[in-house]
């Protein structure tokens, strides 16, 4: 029997990706269903994985938050890179040689991979619609004339 919250995240088999069918129909379900961003083969409280988090987090918000499932994969894609080139910008600042062709390779497919997102901050309506407006004002005036009658009412009697 397996129990997802008792079992430790498996680890990558060296040498070998995780395929789908490398996980179990639970944990495919919760990556569908978007309860989790990262497969159990991968410790989520490692900051690499936290940092993944927060990326795919500010994208889905920056394009307006409910996106196609394409649009998942590529900012998923994006902030994987992303995270992978932190990295090595934090070997250069430790004075670690990387190797300058891979990290040149990575940002410009960084830069693709955004271009395919596409880095428009998607606005968030603050106002109300016209006729949502118009409603509400309609609204507040029915109950200040409902107010007034009642005033009246109390004054007469």
């Amino acid at each position: 029997m397996r129990d997802g919250s008792r079992n430790p995240p498996r680890r990558c088999p060296p040498g070998r990706a995780i395929r789908a069918t490398d996980l179990g129909r639970r944990e495919r379900a919760q990556i569908k269903n978007g309860a989790v961003d990262l497969p159990r083969v991968v410790d989520g409280r490692t900051s690499l994985a936290k940092r993944f988090r927060d990326i795919v987090a500010q994208l889905t918000a920056d394009q307006g938050g409910d996106l196609s499932e394409v649009r998942v994969q590529l900012v998923r894609r994006f902030a994987g890179a992303s995270v992978l080139a932190e990295q090595t910008e934090a070997q250069i600042i430790c004075g670690q040689l990387v190797d300058l062709s891979e990290y040149a390779q990575l940002i410009s497919s960084s830069v693709r991979v955004a271009q395919r997102i596409g880095i428009d901050r998607v606005p968030k309506i603050i106002t109300p619609s016209l006729s949502d407006y118009l409603g509400q004002k309609a609204d507040a005036d029915l109950q200040n004339e409902i107010d007034g009658e009642d005033v009246e009412q109390g004054e007469s009697t």
